[in-house]
């Protein structure tokens, strides 16, 4: 699950991208986009989406690590409480036999 700081890094520098006029280069009359100019933008852009993800992994991680952790103490717990299904079984074929019993 995502937090508003992490978009809000996201969206920033989207609209930084948005704002910026892209250079062009004129060759011999020719007007062509530099690409290099949009490799620099476009990475900004990419560093700040990817350093959300990072952090919203690390937490899921965090999250799922204490998830764990709980749920395995839980279960050490309630493992204590358990009955040999086997004795309760011959128990009540004990019982289902004396009722049956003349």
């Amino acid at each position: 699950m995502s937090t508003p700081s992490q978009f809000s890094a996201a969206d920033s520098a989207s609209r930084k991208i948005r704002m910026q006029r892209v250079p062009r280069e004129v060759d011999r009359g020719n007007p062509s986009p530099d690409w290099s100019s949009y490799a620099q933008l476009m990475s900004g852009y990419d560093e700040a989406m990817i350093r959300g993800w990072k952090e919203e992994i690390d937490t899921l991680l965090v999250f799922a690590g204490l998830f764990s952790a709980v749920v395995t103490a839980f279960n050490i717990e309630a493992y204590k409480l358990l009955q040999d299904p086997s004795d309760i079984t011959a128990q009540l074929l004990q019982q289902i036999l004396q009722q049956l019993a003349p």
